[in-house]
């Protein structure tokens, strides 16, 4: 829009900016600056935040390290955080892993390997672990991996758990005296297997196998409780088993002789390697699947991929330099303001074009008076009020009052005082500085001899 000679540029968020008293010198605002960061930077948040959502998501779906059951890092009741620190300081080395692999990468003999959640294990996997060599500690087996590991073991139900005597003539057993019986019953199917404590009865006492046990007969078939001790087969290392988890738990680990019990048995060797068994070890080993593809799969897939990429190549665009090339429609400036004006005169505002007018005047006046880029309102009007020769408070009701609605003479008057304001603040910033009536005009040829005569010391003598 042209109206009295000032010429309206569309400052963007301009309009509101100047009506918020927030314009800055380059014709910009707070909000407008604030939006342009926030679509720059809004791909890189999306980003992020899905990043997070993901990071979130996978410790709720695999739990955070030291959350499980009978783990070593974890310090909640059902952990076994303590048992695992006292090992430490009693000079065992406790590696916690989850992968079989990373447990037959140490285990061997002199190492004793903790297996908790046994059955989710593949039999050929536990086999593995037997035949390394080491002492193999499971905890609650399923009758699945006692048939896997070839040993003369069963399963003999489940009982509560309750404090009972060892009943046997197992070392470590017997320096524990009395712990935490019941949980995964097993039973002896030959004379190589040695059980302890025996489930009890509802009165308390030993049932008839706990009873044989401490009349001697512990390893004989039939003998049931909830410690084991046995060979692994093919001269392995000593199996032994606790079918009550309570054992080792953080909450009743100093029950009884809980404690006891759970160092002899973890601490016989200078190593112990605790496996958190994983479901992705549940599978058997099985032939990969590019094992089962015909062997001309590859070379294919190989001809294929390079096919591909040079069919991008041909396809796609080349970047060379950069090549001018003729707009097809131009349009002058002019028309664009007039076709500007003519919306906002259709719809009425002019209160937005009076702001923008503002704000186009704002950014002209920082720029004569040498403001920096970014000076707000205030600064202009600070600065253009003594250039213009005016009040600070009419040249700030100029650049930041309003306009009524409608009206568009006001809309013309203001265009007026705008490019009078203007033109004050441009005639002070060129117009040459005042000179003393009394001082001598330096362009008038007789000022040297007018000024000998004044000061005859200064008058040369041949």
């Amino acid at each position: 829009m042209v109206s009295g000679g000032a010429t309206v540029v569309d400052a963007g968020q301009g309009a509101e900016a100047v009506a918020a008293g927030g314009v800055t010198g380059d014709g910009t605002s707070v909000r407008s600056r604030a939006v342009a960061r926030w679509r720059r930077g809004r791909l890189a948040a999306a980003v992020g935040v899905f990043l997070l959502a993901g990071a979130v998501l996978t410790v709720v779906v695999t739990g955070s390290p030291g959350a499980g059951t009978l783990d070593p890092e974890s310090a909640g009741p059902d952990g076994a955080r303590a048992l695992a620190q006292v090992l430490r300081r009693e000079g065992v080395h406790v590696q916690r892993v989850t992968r079989v692999d990373a447990a037959l990468d140490v285990a061997g003999p002199g190492t004793t390997v903790l297996v908790v959640d046994a059955p989710v294990l593949a039999p050929d996997r536990l086999r593995r672990l037997a035949a390394t060599g080491a002492d193999l500690v499971l905890v609650a087996p399923d009758g699945a991996v006692l048939d896997a590991l070839g040993v003369e073991l069963a399963p003999a139900g489940t009982a509560s758990a309750a404090v009972v005597d060892a009943a046997c003539d197992d070392t470590d057993a017997g320096a524990a005296g009395r712990a935490t019986g019941g949980g995964a019953l097993l039973r002896s199917t030959g004379p190589g297997a040695t059980v302890c404590f025996p489930e009890t009865g509802p009165d308390g006492d030993a049932a008839a196998a706990g009873a044989a046990g401490a009349a001697g007969a512990a390893g004989a078939a039939g003998a049931s409780g909830a410690f084991a001790v046995t060979s692994l087969p093919d001269g392995g290392g000593t199996l032994r088993v606790i079918g009550q988890p309570d054992v080792l738990r953080n909450s009743s680990v100093l029950t009884a002789g809980n404690a006891a019990l759970s160092l002899r048995v973890l601490g016989s060797q200078a190593t112990l390697v605790w496996l958190m068994a994983s479901p992705l070890d549940a599978a058997a080993d099985q032939p990969s699947p590019q094992s089962l593809l015909p062997g001309w799969v590859a070379p294919l897939t190989a001809q294929l991929a390079v096919v591909a990429l040079m069919t991008a190549l041909w396809r796609g665009r080349r970047l060379g330099r950069l090549v001018p090339e003729s707009l097809p429609v131009v349009v002058r400036s002019a028309e664009t303001a007039q076709g500007r004006a003519a919306l906002y005169r259709q719809a009425g505002a002019t209160d937005r074009a009076a702001a923008v007018l503002r704000a186009a005047a704002m950014t002209r006046l920082a720029r004569r008076l040498g403001l920096p880029p970014g000076s707000d309102a205030a600064a202009v009007v600070a600065a253009a009020a003594p250039a213009a020769g005016r009040s600070t408070a009419d040249v700030a009701a100029l650049l930041t009052g309003s306009a009524s609605r409608r009206d568009g003479g006001a809309l013309v008057r203001l265009a007026d005082d705008l490019d009078a304001l203007e033109a004050a603040v441009a005639g002070a910033a060129t117009a040459p500085p005042a000179r003393d009536p009394r001082a001598p005009d330096p362009s008038d040829p007789h000022n040297d001899r007018d000024r000998d005569a004044a000061d005859p010391r200064e008058t040369e003598h041949p």
